[in-house]
């Protein structure tokens, strides 16, 4: 019975020492949790103020456009300098446009992979719940094992009086 008393102290000592670590896992697990939503908020309002500065740069673009389209040369103005600006203009334009469609085209995949890692979370979950059934199903299968061993006063009978000993502790 005292060797029952000393592995149990043992036993909780080493559950107390876990328990602590568990506990500061926990908390460390929280804050990280914390500092991905709010990264998250600050990439969502990034995303924001990207798409609407974008939005404003080519309404701003357009309306120089507008402008170019209609300006004449005047003195020391060359009609050169404007179809060069005109051109350049252009340019820059495509430029955007080829770069707003990248960025659509990136926000979809950053959506796909989104999805697919939602699915993923999933699957693991029930991946999980299928191990949790399968090992509470072999834990019942040794526990009625060793109800039976008890009864019929093997050896099992003396761990038992010590597994009742130590939970009364």
């Amino acid at each position: 019975p005292p060797l029952g008393r000393v592995c149990v102290t043992t036993q909780k000592a080493e559950e107390g020492s876990r328990g602590g670590d568990e506990e500061s896992l926990r908390e460390e697990l929280q804050r990280l949790r914390a500092t991905v939503i709010a990264l998250r908020r600050e990439e969502a309002d990034a995303r924001e103020k990207l798409m609407q500065s974008e939005a404003e740069s080519y309404q701003k673009d357009k309306l120089l456009q507008e402008m170019l389209a209609s300006a004449k040369g005047g003195k020391g103005v060359p009609g050169e300098a404007l179809d060069q600006l005109r051109e350049d203009l252009q340019l820059v334009l495509h430029v955007k446009g080829q770069s707003f469609q990248t960025r659509q085209q990136l926000d979809e995949k950053d959506n796909k992979l989104v999805t697919i890692q939602q699915e993923l979370k999933a699957t693991q979950a029930h991946g999980l719940e299928e191990e949790v059934a399968s090992a509470k199903a072999q834990a019942k299968a040794m526990a009625e094992e060793w109800q039976k061993m008890a009864q019929d006063g093997g050896s099992a009978a003396v761990f038992m009086s010590l597994r009742q000993e130590a939970a009364a502790l």
